[in-house]
This record gives structure tokens, C-alpha cells and sequence, in this order.
């Protein structure tokens, strides 16, 4: 991780359940307040996630059927990949989440804020980072400065 947010990635601490071995409320108490930085490539819009073709059923009738875009697929593989090389391998968080977005738009396009917020959500979850993204109790969203390539850099604590 290059740039100003290589600090903040390096103190970081992993999403993980603490040993079975502790009652549950001191569970509860360890993993409160943990959280994770992640700085991932920029994320697609929701408008590019999948992509509506004609199909037709072995009875013959036509239907419409939906898949994830290239593009979209190869974001959630890159971001598995991401994900595993800055936290590891640990599971999925259990508790509600807050999340904290900085998006770093590649150009100068006007862009939608909440756009790309549900392919980076739905990839952190095919990336194993929490259970479901209705996990998720409170997001704070920002526009960062336009960076070459665009990024995202994601904090997430549980709550």
C-alpha cells in the first residue's frame, strides 16, 4: 500500500471473533470497537454490474435473463484478492457494522457518491469480510481527490 493511507493500513486490526473459550458477553466487549482498513481499486458503478441477455428454455419460451458484467466479476476477484493479501484469510464479522468510505474518483466525471457503493459492498461480502451487507447500520460516504486509476479506501468497525 503506497500513499498517505499506507499509515493507517498498517495500524489496522482484523475483523476477527475473538476464542470460543470466553463467555459470551466478554466476546461481545473484545470485538466491539474493532476495525479494518482496506484500500481497494475504484468501484464500478451499479449501473455496470450485470448485464440482461434473451435466453430461451429448453420448453422454448424466451426470457430474460440476468448476469454479472466482466467488468463487475473482475472487480469482485480483484478485490478477494486485495482483501486476502492486506487481512488474510480470517471469516466473516458477525456484529453491525459502521463503515467509512473515501472514494478517489479516476477523472473528473460527475459521479454518484452511492453508486459504487453497492458493488464495493456486495464484493466485500463475495471477499468473506462480513456475513451480509445488511450488517451494515451506518455508512459515511466522501469524495476524495482524483488519483490515477481511482481507489477506495474502507474502514470498518464493528459496533
Amino acid at each position: 500500500i503506497n500513499g498517505p493511507h499506507a499509515i493507517e493500513a498498517a495500524r489496522t486490526v482484523d475483523l476477527t471473533q475473538p476464542s470460543r473459550a470466553k463467555p459470551a458477553a466478554a466476546q461481545r466487549e473484545h470485538a466491539r470497537g474493532a476495525s479494518l482498513t482496506l484500500e481497494l481499486p475504484f468501484p464500478p458503478s451499479k449501473n455496470a454490474l450485470d448485464v440482461r441477455r434473451v435466453a430461451i428454455s429448453k420448453a422454448g419460451k424466451r426470457y430474460s435473463a440476468r448476469s454479472d458484467s466482466m467488468e463487475y466479476r473482475s472487480y469482485k476477484a480483484w478485490v478477494k484478492g486485495e482483501v486476502y493479501q492486506q487481512r488474510g484469510p480470517e471469516g466473516g464479522c458477525t456484529l453491525d457494522l459502521a463503515i467509512d468510505v473515501t472514494l478517489y474518483p479516476p477523472d473528473r466525471r460527475r459521479r454518484d457518491l452511492l453508486n459504487p457503493l453497492e458493488a464495493l459492498c456486495d464484493a466485500l461480502t463475495h471477499a468473506g469480510v462480513w456475513l451480509d451487507d445488511s450488517q451494515i447500520v451506518l455508512a459515511t460516504v466522501r469524495r476524495g481527490i482524483i488519483c490515477e486509476g481511482g481507489k477506495c479506501v474502507i474502514t470498518i468497525t464493528e459496533i
